[in-house]
């Protein structure tokens, strides 16, 4: 089962309980009792914390839209929700053409599309798994669980340890055989002209306290030709 960031539910549960609170007449429970609301934040419980700094998915084919969204709103800053993605990437098709993409899954050329359309470059590249280590910034992998197909972000890799934002489970890490399994050779990178690459950014870090400062003019892969100039 596909579970969308924690999030989301908690905000859906609150609008509930409040459309029930107003359609009885009665105040909602945060009006009753202001005097009782504690100064001490609630810590967050795991799950919520294994989303910080992931946009979850809502259905089984936004996978690559969730992704998106978490690059540009962890990474570059730019706050983006999957349903902004979802909504450019709906401009394209036609109402039964669309209904395709829901069965079948967005494509990397629709994700190409939004991410451009959202004033960034985006480009598609084949890189093989020895030379993922040296990626500069967050991409977006394509892999093949066996069941379905999946788009989910690479944070980093460090140590043949890889450092993952996915929109079904959030923060994660796969081992090398891991990710050796199930990764195609296909990327996305999304970059902005001629911008430093964030630092301090939420997709940047990693446990070891490993972060990113490069320029995406020097290429985003070092010593690498495997981008499209477009990102060079």
């Amino acid at each position: 089962m596909l579970r969308p960031a924690p999030t989301r539910r908690r905000f859906m549960g609150y609008g509930v309980a409040l459309s029930a609170s107003l359609a009885s007449g009665l105040p909602a429970r945060a009006e009753e009792t202001p005097a009782q609301e504690s100064s001490v934040r609630r810590p967050k419980s795991f799950l919520e914390r294994r989303f910080d700094g992931v946009v979850g998915q809502t259905a089984d084919f936004t996978c690559g839209a969730a992704s998106v969204a978490t690059i540009l709103t962890y990474y570059w800053n730019r706050p983006t929700t999957e349903i902004e993605v979802l909504e450019i990437i709906r401009s394209r098709y036609t109402a039964e053409q669309w209904k395709n993409r829901e069965g079948n899954g967005v494509s990397f050329d629709d994700l190409i599309f939004a991410a451009k359309k959202l004033g960034f470059q985006a480009a598609g590249a084949e890189i093989g798994l020895e030379d993922l280590p040296k990626l500069a910034a967050p991409v977006i992998l394509h892999l093949d669980k066996g069941k379905f197909q999946h788009f989910s972000v690479l944070r980093r890799a460090v140590s043949e340890v890889y450092y993952m934002a996915d929109s079904i489970v959030g923060q994660t890490v796969l081992t090398l055989p891991d990710l050796r399994s199930q990764y195609t050779g296909k990327a996305l990178a999304i970059a902005k002209r001629k911008a430093d690459l964030p630092t301090g950014a939420a997709l940047s870090a990693v446990r070891d306290g490993t972060s990113v400062s490069r320029l995406v003019g020097d290429v985003m892969l070092r010593g690498s030709e495997l981008l499209p100039p477009a990102l060079r």
